[in-house]
């Protein structure tokens, strides 16, 4: 990962507009504003010290420097930090102390004299790499390419899958090189291990235009609610009990004469 220094108090330069920070230069101020080395600053009247890569300041404070309107969005900020393992959170007299995680991999000047020794390294190790292969190609030269095996194996439909090629090559997105193929087979075989057959896989893939290859899709069961039978709703309910009991009410009616 390559990084880059940046000098103390630029987010003060009178070049910029007096404005709120984003929450991206929020984050920059919190680099720029840790203590450099140790030291024992004044929190709430009383001595604390204060590790190199910290920095204490009450969220008021902060939603200050930063413009911003509310401390809470300060602290919910910093939960986000913490939580995403950029800061971690402590207390001393009853004020945070934020302390910025690798801040000695980054903010120490030996990282850059190592960054420019691995820089170096990878350098001459790419110059070493492309003169070797210049000087395989020129005892290489004139001698018949190697051929490739372009045997399928057993198990993959030649019929489709040459039809598959044929698509990509259609849509200006051909499998031009052996491991590109190798990568299509390695999908197709972990298809098959699942149960699915290949040539279906194939075909679907054409037919919908698609240019890699997925499991079939499943016909979905017909929804409960387009075979369930049709509900009463409760008035029709009572409608229906009133008119038996009407119902045996007279033929007992008719049985007692």
């Amino acid at each position: 990962m390559s990084w880059y220094l940046m000098h103390r108090g630029w987010l003060d330069n009178p070049a910029f507009k007096p404005e709120p920070l984003t929450e991206r230069e929020a984050w920059l101020w919190l680099i720029e504003n840790a203590a450099y080395e140790d030291t024992v600053a004044c929190v709430r009247g009383q001595p604390a010290k204060i590790c190199r890569g910290s920095l204490s300041f009450s969220l008021r404070f902060l939603a200050q420097a930063w413009g911003w309107d509310d401390p809470v969005r300060v602290r919910r900020y910093l939960r986000r930090l913490e939580n995403w393992g950029m800061i971690a959170l402590s207390t001393v007299t009853k004020q945070s102390v934020i302390t910025l995680c690798n801040y000695e991999r980054y903010q120490s000047p030996s990282a850059a004299d190592d960054t420019k020794v691995q820089r170096k390294r990878n350098t001459k190790r790419n110059e070493n790499a492309a003169l070797e292969a210049t000087n395989n190609n020129e005892v290489n030269e004139g001698k018949e390419p190697k051929q490739e095996n372009n045997t399928l194996p057993e198990w993959v439909p030649q019929r489709e899958f040459d039809a598959f090629l044929e698509f990509r090559q259609s849509q200006k997105r051909p499998i031009k090189t052996a491991h590109a193929r190798h990568l299509l087979i390695t999908e197709l075989d972990e298809l098959r291990r699942e149960g699915h057959d290949i040539a279906q896989v194939l075909n679907q893939s054409i037919s919908n235009c698609w240019l890699g290859v997925f499991a079939p899709k499943v016909k979905l069961p017909k929804p409960t609610w387009a075979t369930a039978p049709e509900k009463k709703s409760y008035g029709l309910k009572m409608m229906e009990a009133t008119a038996r009991a009407v119902s045996d009410a007279l033929n007992m009616k008719e049985g007692v004469k």
